[in-house]
């Protein structure tokens, strides 16, 4: 008798069209929709899947199992063939392999097949078309298509046109895949009447060098026969690799920093931040966790292509490596359980596989617990899986109450021993902490040559007196505290030993040398601490109690930093790094050829300096000092960069080339006035005069300023305006190499405000220069990488002001007017901002309306570095106060808003200072007019606290009448002045 079975056999469909070379199954569903005539898209699903219609354009397409079996042939061997042919899967096995493989290989007779994962990062749902592939297919194959190659994640462009990827209608921006529906606009056109292939033109969005390079990479791995490497075996590579090009740390670590900045060096930030969510939202930290094998797996799929790409950049060499490591190191690899191969069956592989029913019981343990659920609760809210338990499990409630129970008495039991470990910790942390404080005194009161005491001999000290274990750990808050305070700082040894060293010699005319021969210190920190201790009187013995009075006397405790804490000093050991260029590139002098330059007539030698200076450039126009200086420098030969700076400028101790003291009366002197004298050097090759003329000066000149040709400013501060502050233009270089065979900096580039090159009116780009590399030697601008300055501003929205900025900075530069008084310039900008209602009655600025329209305008350069303190919260709040108190003065970039914004050109502003001045107008002394209250009250007070307190002075009367104190010292400061004055203090008693 036949059984009958509720089981139905899917029907085979009668037509399913062929797959192009790479098209997506979405593109074949699609196909079949329109050459079935175009039924509803129900009935489509219906007859292809069974289902209700889903989505077919993520990165995992759902029931493809169902398709396969509606195919001819064998459905092992259809599904098979879609996922390899229309499907990313070739691409994932690349990267993921055999860690991918399904855990129900039951459903479909044969061999486990591998499957992706259900939840994949940056899957965003979106279709990529290239509207030149649809000419190229329709005029190849009949019909256009959509690519597998433009749906990788990550990939912005095409590999074969190199032009931008579209995901919308270019005519209405209508996405190309809408949810839970198949895509037609390859062939019907959108909605809109917007047909794609018309939209196929040369200049359509040319795509960058390194996009199409990774659309390249990505097609050819995704083309390529999956080596299926175990994720063992892909950290591997990645690693080998990473070390080969430099990134390592160490003897066979990777250093994950910089690996990290050159990938982002490599695809930029904007690129980096389209194809990657993560760094976009500036999470980063974890980005090199496909280099750790618990963690690998889990990354995003672009992430693992990025990486790829730049440590290879050619697929067929990442193909070969991986071929290459599944023969060398086969230990690292997966039981095999991919398509064609037999699982293992060993017993031990068939007593790990759990039962259906334990692992339902795991999970709902597990619910429990971290719910606090009992079973009623488990039946209340997981229903359909307590069921499930129970049909395999008859006495499934029995078991979870006892594995409840068992796991409540675990964890009562790991409870009361965590107390019991935290009661131990504590006094094992006591003890440690005397043990600790009695070994510092021990080892400060040894009397012998001193050893630096160190966390580490602290404890070994300790060892002995406490009977504790090891404080492992961070439980032990009273050993950490008591060893913070009892280590010393490098400089407190330092002087602890060279005050040792001192007494121990027997004869006081003990050379320098023979001193730190004896110490064992570095020389440089050694020369600074005798020049502290200059008047130590050597020999006498050792005494180690003299040693801790004279350091007490001088309140140098154990973390002192030493008496120069702002240097910088090199560092010695392993951290040593070449002080001087002499490793890098060579420059040979220019000694036969002498085009651009200035052959003198004789050599030029200077005293205690090895260049000997035999011929100089020719000054090009707008160039900076620095650029001169570093062309002189190459043109002839010194031993080293700083013996050419004090070449030029005179002996000094600064061995930083970049902020060397310029001395520009010696300048003139050695290059005998060639470029012109002082003052024609001041103004031609620095910025001095264009700070001046802003009254804005970027360097302080102290309570009494010297003259700026001799006061020894930086190189690169009176060259550039500040010494991290390196810009270019990339066509000026090009330029300069065509033309003079080297490049030079020019003064306009280094403006504030300078963000297009005058000449060529294009973006300036950055120089990515690390503060050593620019200390050590001279650098022109062919030697640096730069990055475009567009990154940090939004350059399309905001050009027309950035170029006004731009070339109201020239207009100060190439002013050559009379600088205008600091009181005028003050008084014309209260009238203006009078003008623009942002004055009260009285003569004060209205804060709030001024900080939102002056945010308003200027809030887009907020992201430049050089804009970012002038545009925060505090200095604004800056620039609010010098209204009222104009004495300290405002920084350029505050000057040069100011203008632009109340004035628009720099020749409106001083003709608005020329009326000003003629006038005689100054709305700044009517502001600070006195109030109609008589000032008899105020000096009254002021007087009767002189007659009773002694020892008055201005912050006692401060204190005491805190009203008429600036009452006094704001409108009636000559009075107060002779009345009580400021007392003069003696920063230097009993020196002499």
């Amino acid at each position: 008798m036949p059984v009958k079975t509720d089981a139905r056999v899917p029907s085979i469909l009668p037509f399913f069209p062929l797959g192009f070379p790479d098209e997506t199954i979405g593109s074949r569903v699609s196909r079949y929709h329109i050459r079935r005539g175009r039924p509803t898209i129900q009935v489509t699903y219906k007859q292809l899947f069974d289902k209700a219609p889903f989505s077919l354009t993520g990165l995992v397409q759902p029931n493809l199992d169902k398709l396969a079996e509606r195919l001819p042939g064998l459905p092992r061997h259809n599904l098979v063939q879609l996922q390899n042919d229309s499907t990313l899967l070739p691409l994932f096995q690349q990267f993921f392999g055999p860690k991918s493989a399904t855990r129900h290989p039951d459903r479909i007779p044969g061999p486990p097949l591998i499957k992706l994962p259900r939840r994949i990062k940056g899957d965003n749902r979106l279709t990529y078309i290239c509207t030149h592939c649809l000419v190229d297919d329709e005029r190849d194959h009949g019909c256009p298509y959509i690519h597998r190659a433009h749906q990788i994640p990550g990939v912005t462009a095409c590999w074969k046109h190199s032009i931008r990827l579209l995901d919308r209608c270019p005519s209405c921006g209508c996405p190309f895949a809408e949810p839970k529906q198949l895509i037609l606009s390859a062939w019907m056109g959108c909605e809109c009447g917007c047909a794609l292939a018309d939209q196929a033109r040369p200049d359509l969005q040319p795509a960058s060098a390194v996009e199409v390079e990774f659309a390249r990479f990505a097609q050819v791995l995704l083309a390529a026969k999956p080596s299926k490497l175990s994720i063992e075996q892909l950290i591997d590579i990645y690693k080998v690799r990473a070390i080969e090009i430099g990134c390592q740390w160490g003897d066979k670590r990777v250093n994950h920093s910089m690996l990290l900045g050159k990938i982002e060096a490599h695809f930029g930030a904007e690129l980096f931040a389209k194809i990657d969510p993560a760094y976009k939202s500036g999470k980063t930290e974890h980005w090199l966790n496909i280099l750790c094998a618990h963690s690998a797996v889990e990354a995003p799929l672009t992430r693992h292509l990025m990486a790829a790409y730049f440590l290879f950049r050619d697929a067929t060499l990442f193909l070969s490596r991986a071929d290459a490591i599944l023969y060398a190191k086969p230990e690292l690899g997966d039981p095999p359980h991919i398509t064609g191969v037999a699982p293992r069956s060993s017993n031990d592989n068939v007593e790990s596989i759990k039962r259906p029913e334990e692992e339902l019981l795991d999970e709902l343990v597990n619910l429990a617990q971290r719910d606090h659920y009992d079973i009623a609760q488990l039946w209340r809210h997981h229903f359909g899986s307590m069921k499930r338990v129970v049909k395999l499990l008859p006495n499934a409630s029995e078991v979870i109450e006892r594995r409840l129970a068992s796991a409540a008495a675990k964890q009562k039991k790991d409870a009361a021993r965590a107390l019991k470990v935290r009661e131990q910790r504590l006094v094992r942390d006591a003890q440690w902490s005397e043990a600790v404080k009695a070994s510092a005194v021990e080892l400060y009161g040894e009397n012998a040559r001193p050893v630096r005491v160190t966390k580490n001999r602290l404890l070994q000290a300790s060892k002995s007196k406490s009977k504790s274990s090891w404080p492992a750990g961070p439980g032990f808050p009273l050993t950490a505290a008591a060893i913070s305070a009892n280590e010393e700082s490098l400089w407190h040894f330092y002087a602890r030993r060279i005050l040792w060293t001192l007494q121990c010699l027997h004869d006081p005319h003990t050379t320098e040398h023979k001193i730190i021969a004896l110490s064992k210190l570095e020389v440089n920190k050694f020369r600074v601490i005798m020049e502290y201790f200059s008047d130590f009187v050597p020999c006498g013995g050792g005494s180690i109690q003299v040693i801790k009075s004279i350091l007490k006397s001088r309140g140098l405790a154990k973390n002192w930093q030493g008496p120069c804490p702002e240097r910088e000093f090199y560092k010695a050991g392993r951290a040593y790094r070449l002080r001087t260029a002499r490793r890098g590139p060579i420059w040979r002098p220019r000694w036969r050829y002498t085009t651009g330059c200035l052959t003198l007539g004789h050599t030029i030698r200077v005293k205690r300096s090895q260049m000997d200076i035999h011929c100089l450039p020719i000054a090009r126009s707008d160039e900076t000092l620095y650029s001169v200086v570093a062309r002189i420098r190459l043109a002839n030969a010194a031993r080293n960069d700083i013996d050419a700076c004090q070449s030029l400028f005179g002996h000094s101790r600064n061995t930083r080339v970049s902020d060397f003291p310029v001395n520009l009366k010696r300048f003139c002197d050695v290059t005998q006035d060639c470029f012109g004298d002082p003052a024609r050097v001041l103004a031609d090759m620095t910025l001095s005069g264009f700070f001046e003329r802003l009254g804005s000066r970027p360097w302080n000149s102290g309570s009494a300023p010297a003259p700026i040709i001799a006061a020894g400013y930086g190189l690169s501060t009176l060259s550039n305006g500040a010494a991290g502050r390196w810009r270019m233009c990339l066509h000026c270089v090009e330029s300069d190499l065509r033309c003079h065979a080297t490049a030079f900096w020019r003064r306009a580039h280094h403006l504030p405000t300078a963000f297009v090159c005058p000449i060529h009116a294009t973006p300036l780009a950055s120089c990515m220069l690390a503060p050593l590399e620019r200390h050590k030697r001279f650098l022109l601008p062919e030697q640096i990488e730069a990055a475009p300055l567009k990154a940090y501003v939004d350059w399309a929205a905001h050009y027309h002001t950035l170029n006004r900025l731009t070339m109201l900075g020239m207009d100060v530069l190439k002013d050559t007017r009379q600088s205008i008084d600091a009181d005028t310039v003050h008084a014309t900008l209260l009238n203006a901002l009078d003008n623009h209602g942002l004055l009260t009655a009285t003569g004060m600025l209205r804060r709030v309306p001024f900080s939102s329209e002056f945010v308003h305008r200027y809030q887009f350069l907020s992201g430049h570095r050089d804009f970012t303190p002038a545009l925060s919260p505090q200095g604004i709040a800056i620039l609010q106060r010098s209204f009222i108190h104009p004495a300290p003065p405002r920084s350029a970039i505050h000057n040069l808003l100011l203008v632009d914004w109340l004035f628009g050109s720099w020749q409106a502003f001083h003709q608005h200072c020329h009326w000003q001045a003629t006038m005689d107008c100054t709305p700044s002394q009517q502001a600070r007019h006195a109030p109609e209250a008589a000032p008899q009250t105020h000096r009254r007070r002021c007087l009767e606290f002189l007659d009773s307190d002694g020892k008055a002075t201005r912050s006692r009367f401060a204190r005491a009448a805190p009203t008429s104190f600036r009452w006094l010292l704001r409108f009636d400061q000559t009075w107060f002045d002779a009345t009580l004055p400021i007392r003069s203090k003696n920063k230097q008693p009993g020196l002499f």
